[in-house]
């Protein structure tokens, strides 16, 4: 059931791209997280260029980026957006 609400969010809001305040993954949906919207998409490697052009194309100017430690997600910062890490540790006490 989650993987079809999170599949009709992405077809409605597709048009949109994401803004203001983000949560940026690799690989972890779930835990204490409550997305308003989802967008899920491929990309061809956790490289700093492939990282940069995917938020070229999927994020909106001046959002902030909060994700996890790999050193590619600062590529955001390419698309204009603003990059604020976040280190966790596993588990329901992460934020």
């Amino acid at each position: 059931m989650k993987h079809k609400l999170l599949q009709v969010m992405m077809e409605r809001d597709h048009p949109y791209p994401p803004a203001g305040r983000i949560k940026l993954d690799d690989a972890h949906l779930g835990g204490q997280c409550h997305p308003q919207c989802t967008k899920l998409t491929v990309v061809k490697g956790f490289r700093s260029v492939e990282l940069a052009a995917w938020a070229g194309q999927h994020l909106c100017e001046g959002s902030r980026v909060f994700c996890d430690r790999p050193a590619c997600f600062h590529a955001v910062i390419d698309a204009g957006c603003s990059h604020d890490p976040v280190v966790t540790e596993g588990g329901r006490a992460s934020p």
